[in-house]
């Protein structure tokens, strides 16, 4: 542990030293252009198409979804799917994760990992991988599903700007309780693609880097992922202290990226449980606030035009999108425009965007 913190202390340095810098201070390098969107492909094929999967998972359920302390464990289950027009059944493990999510006051269900069995997987829709993420349902009603498919969403949105993103795949979920103490639950989930292999898709790898200043990191980049924050109204993040971010270093320049993840507490899903950091001083999540250092719009304007470009595929992702309904959509696209509005405005986008805020 003492090894670990001082090799970040160094990063640090090297990142304050300001050897790639412009003499402000600011960080160049690497620009939006190295990350075009749909200039990768994940090494592992169940990224590799964008229509749901339907799996179903049997296991022990009930003590799966209790298990959610802290000393949990790995729970074994059986994975079954079609590839083709073969159904497949893996042995893998299911374990509990995240945080407040995995707790019982917030969820019934809670986030899964799968762990797999990595002898068993070549060229499968799962190899590639040791384990992967589930974004799970909460609980089991039709308002927690929305929840799931608009998160899914927000991950699509972030890749029509940037493959530094997570890759990530809708399935829909049957969970068997072989107990039969559960009866059968249906509903929406998704996988999300793993650190390390978005990472090296990019020619980078995880670092665990806290503490960093947002004038240290590159700037076309992190412009893109604060005024994103705001775009769909998320808060819940720190660069800092490495909540809800995963930063990404190159080993060509001194410099890491911050790619976002866990959108729930977006102010455009709303879900019943989010709420807002007392310290923001805003009083519901709806409520969008730029979280950034001191900035000048005209610095932003370049992203507020990429933003502009963007804007019929974001909302061509809602309106092609078979599984929310067209009063939920445009009820979204309603609060997208408001975005638009702001940074059209001169005013109001200095408003916005010309203040700073802890990150």
């Amino acid at each position: 542990m003492l090894m670990k913190n001082l090799i970040c202390y160094i990063l640090v340095f090297f990142f304050f030293l300001g050897s790639f810098s412009n003499g402000t201070g600011q960080v160049t390098g690497f620009t939006l252009d190295h990350f075009k969107p749909g200039s990768t492909q994940s090494e592992i094929p169940l990224f590799h198409e964008e229509s749901p999967i339907e799996v179903t998972f049997s296991t022990d359920l009930r003590t799966l979804i209790f298990d959610v302390g802290d000393k949990r464990e790995s729970h074994p289950a059986t994975l079954t799917y079609q590839e083709g027009t073969d159904t497949i059944t893996l042995e893998v493990m299911l374990k509990t994760r995240g945080n407040f999510r995995r707790a019982r006051a917030t969820c019934d269900f809670p986030p899964l990992r799968v762990e797999f069995d990595k002898d068993t997987l070549p060229g499968m829709l799962f190899s590639g991988m040791k384990d992967v993420k589930m974004v799970t349902h909460c609980r089991d009603r039709k308002l927690n599903q929305r929840y799931i498919l608009e998160e899914y969403l927000i991950y699509k949105i972030y890749n029509l700007f940037t493959d530094l993103s997570y890759k990530v795949r809708l399935a829909k979920v049957t969970y068997i309780d072989t107990k039969e103490r559960i009866k059968p639950i249906h509903q929406f989930a998704f996988f999300i693609e793993p650190t390390g292999k978005m990472a090296a898709r990019n020619g980078g790898r995880e670092i665990e880097l806290k503490g960093l200043a947002l004038n240290y990191i590159n700037h076309p980049i992190i412009n893109l992922f604060t005024i994103f924050q705001y775009f769909i109204a998320n808060t819940d993040w720190s660069i800092r202290a490495l909540h809800n971010v995963k930063m990404i270093s190159f080993s060509s320049e001194p410099m890491a990226i911050p790619v976002p993840y866990d959108f729930d507490f977006s102010g455009v899903i709303s879900t019943y449980y989010s709420v807002p950091d007392s310290a923001l001083g805003i009083a519901s999540v709806r409520v969008r606030l730029f979280r950034s250092n001191c900035r000048k719009t005209e610095e932003l304007e370049t992203t507020f035009e990429l933003f502009r470009e963007k804007k019929q595929q974001i909302y061509d992702l809602y309106r092609n999108f078979p599984y929310l309904e067209e009063k939920r959509v445009k009820k979204i696209l309603q609060y997208y425009d408001e975005f638009y509005e702001t940074i059209i405005d001169e005013k109001d986008a200095r408003r916005a965007f010309e203040q700073c805020t802890d990150h």
